[in-house]
């Protein structure tokens, strides 16, 4: 795994490097792009809390208006409806998984949009989505398909007392049509993501960080917004995966449609295929494992001859 990130370091020119003010060493802005990473996170945070509270709102209201006026309690027991009232709500808004994705999604664009407006920034140079070279689309599906395949064996044969509480989570607020689900979970989720944890934050870390430590640190934080301990663990793999598609492309326009190719078969799998068999869960970790490694092959020797093309490509216009 080295290879990869001694291939990655040489290539500094993908991911553009902070300006240095009073042209003093990038040492000296290190803390502040580390800081500047952190606090595109906490603006994750906010908008996923932000979402929740505008939707508990709204079903305050919406339960308010179901109950009617009761003209004939105390202050004690409307105090104690109210409570009750402010609960349910709580726990629908957190309940409405799809309707939580769409609007703290809608909250954190817009918001970014609006920043880098106001800061006169390019919001997609500033995010690091932007095209890339389509020859590393072999690649990229070999390592998302390969890793769902690993993921989904690997879980099915985990023994059910470590997955009931993934299971429980996993179904918590399911509900919702077909249509609904891929828009929220194969959409919406994947650019919220990956605009935040690949695009702001590990393009900052790599102004501030050895790439290394950069892909630790956004692939750990990716893996705990995710809360079980199981999603932490294959969410934060996942990450490493993404971060190093990221750096390899030069674009998380890569690691969008990877991630989106992921979630889709996630929910495409948990509509329409429901048992498997030990047989074939053995096939799709073989399957799976070696997806992963032609995956990373396949994207170290085609970065290889990328560079090669752009180096001829320079000298010739020279």
């Amino acid at each position: 795994m080295s290879d990869y990130f001694d291939e990655i370091s040489s290539s500094q020119e993908e991911f553009p490097q902070a300006p240095t003010p009073n042209g003093s060493p990038k040492e000296t802005n290190c803390f502040f792009q580390l800081m500047k990473g952190l606090c595109y996170f906490l603006l994750f945070i906010v908008s996923q809390v932000a979402a929740t509270y505008i939707l508990m709102i709204y079903y305050v209201f919406k339960l308010l208006a179901a109950r009617g006026s009761n003209t004939e309690m105390n202050s004690s027991q409307m105090t104690d409806v109210a409570g009750q009232i402010v609960e349910e709500a709580y726990n629908k808004a957190l309940a409405n998984t799809n309707g939580l994705l769409c609007l703290y999604g809608f909250i954190l664009v817009v918001f970014l949009l609006i920043f880098f407006a106001l800061h006169k920034k390019n919001f997609f140079e500033e995010t690091q989505f932007r095209k890339f070279s389509p020859r590393y689309l072999p690649a990229m599906v070999l390592l998302t398909l390969g890793f769902y395949f690993f993921i989904d064996a690997v879980l099915s044969l985990l023994p059910e007392s470590l997955m009931e509480s993934y299971t429980e989570s996993s179904s918590f607020g399911s509900e919702g049509s077909f249509a609904v689900s891929m828009i929220a979970q194969a959409l919406i989720a994947p650019l919220t993501e990956e605009l935040t944890f690949r695009g702001l934050m590990l393009s900052r870390f790599d102004k501030a960080l050895p790439k290394w430590i950069g892909i630790a640190i956004s692939s750990l934080l990716f893996g705990w917004v995710h809360g079980n301990p199981i999603w932490f663990v294959y969410a934060s793999a996942m990450g490493c995966i993404f971060c190093i598609a990221a750096e390899y492309t030069g674009s998380i326009f890569s690691t969008f449609l990877m991630h989106c190719t992921f979630n889709s078969a996630g929910t495409i799998f948990a509509y329409f295929f429901q048992e498997t068999s030990l047989k074939e869960l053995q096939c799709f970790l073989i399957i799976g494992i070696s997806m992963i490694i032609a995956g990373f092959y396949l994207l170290h020797r085609t970065h290889k001859a990328e560079s090669t093309l752009v180096a001829v490509k320079s000298q010739t216009d020279k």
